[in-house]
């Protein structure tokens, strides 16, 4: 969980449903992720909506 409190901005893209955790310790290494559709829906309003 503590991933997702440390995602950039770049670390995410919309366009493809991608995230990519970047995070390299001595048990986790950098992994990518998929976003279902209405989560990439939802986060595209809340990104368009939230930057002037």
């Amino acid at each position: 969980m503590g991933e997702v409190y440390s995602l950039s901005v770049e670390q995410v893209d919309l366009e493809n449903g991608i995230i990519k955790l970047m995070k390299n310790s001595a048990t986790k290494r950098a992994y990518i992720s998929f976003l279902h559709r209405y989560s990439r829906v939802y986060l595209y309003i809340y990104d368009s909506c939230s930057r002037p």
